[in-house]
């Protein structure tokens, strides 16, 4: 095996607000992993552009960021009825997370 393939669902909650995550993780398992990783990544990139990204941050990076955005109020709708992340949140929280946007900065 050169790769495992895991689909995970997280549900973070803070203060009320709940903000569903859903990753695919493709974690290296042998020797051609890298190649492996590179592969499976660009496949399912190609077959579901407008569904993936990808994400470079933790699961915890991630509710941390999303815990900064809801306390101080500085956040887009960061979900739908169902608590799935919209892509505004994402982009919202990646920047956060990069140092481009900081809890009560716009």
């Amino acid at each position: 095996m050169v790769a495992e393939l895991a689909l995970d669902t997280v549900l973070y909650r803070s203060d009320g607000a709940h903000y569903r995550h859903y990753e695919v993780e493709i974690e290296a398992k042998g020797e051609h992993s890298a190649q492996a990783l590179q592969a499976i990544a660009q496949a399912l990139m190609a077959r579901y552009p407008a569904e993936l990204r990808i994400w470079y941050h933790s699961k915890l990076a991630t509710a941390l960021a999303l815990r900064a955005l809801h306390a101080t109020g500085d956040y887009v709708a960061l979900h739908d009825r169902d608590a799935g992340m919209h892509v505004r949140a994402y982009e919202q929280v990646d920047r956060f997370l990069r140092g481009g946007a900081r809890a009560g900065s716009g």
